[in-house]
């Protein structure tokens, strides 16, 4: 990679993230497809080495949004939770729920369910699906059966079709759904039999001095939108990224603002700045009510040895503010000195990429990687977080973490439930009635859908 690239690669927003900037060097923006690949695939490549299981997906509403360790600026409540279960989660009653396998969805002998990137998934409550796959610019529709009903989109310009499909959600209940492209600027609203019912524009909207929304995380019951403010300039340091509530073009309130330091972290050591992905994020996952207003926030810093571990699990309404927080204490987990020996050198590995042209002494290098990446002493400790339709909130622990695996809240912070990892070992990334959705991927990296029932 060339000195020229190097400034212009960076991570988009994890979690939600679908607010996907574009890191650029001497304020122009770079070719979206380099950054994508880079991105991907160091994304990918050190939390399978680290923990065994992908990263929580950047695009999709398994989170989607990571943005920092969380300190939020509004005033918090006091509620906490001290009662622990089986490996120091907490429990509010002695329910254990498990998942048991039910569908699988994909072919590598159908041209038709051949699946590329399964981006995001979008399930109804009687089990039928939409599930986004970015690559070939389509979603794909099946019955509760998991027969393929659909394929809407197609790449072009046209009406209904998509350059680069981020992410998709329901448009003000379940009759219609929405999708956002990043390389047409655009959303499209489909009726639920695929025709187009409209499309309108995505439009930058400036906010601040130094802060620019570039795209939607979520569309809320009455169609007015949520979204990240990020900086214009991504060579500015700045960690505080506000969410703001969005009528039209028009910034209507500021919600609450995340710190994405944990997450994202600039450069260090090098005059030309820059940006890149922390090998270990624990920045907060941000989760959204589909079609609803509620918002979650889950603050999943990693421990720093010092007092008690927990997580704080934060509840906001879109225009009444904060809900409800709590807090949940569990048991960290060190992360042996092999394990950062390994991501050292691959992170260094990496770094070294990064300079190869510029003539800069192994010294230098290492000065600069050393600056910029510090590792915690322990493993972040949530993995992604899901909300259903009417706000339960399915808090996926990583797979370092001692536990049933899943842990369930209701609407109002109580604890309803523990899940059993499923023996697919997959993290949920979806939830609707009694189904449990996830993506799996083959040694050959070819992704699969799978539905498990909910036993309760």
């Amino acid at each position: 990679m060339s000195s020229e690239e190097r400034h212009s690669v960076g991570p988009f927003t994890e979690a939600g993230g679908k607010n996907a900037p574009r890191f650029s060097k001497s304020g122009s923006d770079m070719s979206f497809p380099l950054w994508f690949a880079f991105h991907c695939a160091w994304a990918l490549l050190i939390p399978l080495i680290c923990t065994g299981e992908p990263p929580e997906t950047s695009w999709g509403r398994v989170s989607r949004s990571t943005v920092g360790p969380g300190h939020f600026s509004a005033d918090r409540g006091n509620g906490k939770e001290d009662r622990t279960g089986p490996g120091n989660l907490p429990v509010a009653s002695d329910s254990t729920w498990r998942l048991d396998f039910d569908l699988r969805i994909g072919s590598l002998e159908d041209i038709d369910q051949a699946f590329t990137s399964i981006t995001q998934l979008l399930p109804s409550g009687d089990g039928s699906l939409f599930a986004l796959d970015s690559e070939q610019n389509e979603i794909y529709s099946y019955s509760p059966s998991g027969v393929l009903q659909d394929r809407l989109g197609g790449s072009g310009p046209g009406p209904g079709e998509f350059y680069l499909p981020v992410s998709l959600g329901w448009w003000r209940g379940e009759d219609s759904i929405w999708v956002q492209d990043l390389a047409l600027r655009r959303v499209t609203i489909f009726a639920k039999d695929g025709e187009v019912a409209r499309t309108f524009p995505l439009n930058e909207v400036d906010y601040a001095t130094d802060l620019r929304i570039r795209l939607v995380d979520h569309f809320l019951s009455d169609g007015e939108a949520v979204a990240l403010a990020n900086p214009r300039s991504f060579e500015r340091e700045r960690t505080d990224i506000p969410l703001v509530r969005l009528a039209g073009d028009e910034v209507v309130s500021e919600l609450l603002r995340l710190d994405r330091s944990g997450s994202t972290v600039p450069i260090r050591g090098d005059p030309q700045g820059g940006f890149m992905v922390h090998p270990l994020p624990d920045g907060p996952l941000v989760g959204f009510e589909p079609a609803g207003d509620l918002i979650v926030v889950v603050d999943r810093t990693a421990h720093s040895g010092d007092g008690s571990p927990s997580i704080e699990v934060q509840a906001w309404h879109a225009r009444s503010g904060l809900v409800w927080n709590r807090e949940i204490p569990y048991s960290a987990s060190p992360i042996p000195s092999r394990v950062a020996d390994s991501i050292g050198s691959l992170v260094h590995g990496r770094f070294r990429d990064m300079y190869k042209n510029d003539g800069l002494s192994e010294r230098e290098i290492r000065e600069i990687h050393e600056k910029t990446i510090v590792l915690p002493r322990y493993y972040p400790p949530i993995h992604s977080v899901v909300i259903e339709a009417g706000g339960r909130i399915w808090l996926n622990w990583a797979k370092t973490i001692e536990g049933p695996g899943i842990t369930i809240l209701n609407r109002d912070g109580s604890t309803l439930a523990q899940v059993i990892r499923p023996t697919e070992d997959l993290p949920v990334t979806a939830v609707a009635g009694d189904f449990a959705w996830g993506v799996q991927h083959d040694d050959l990296d070819v992704p699969y859908i799978i539905r498990w029932k909910i036993r309760k």
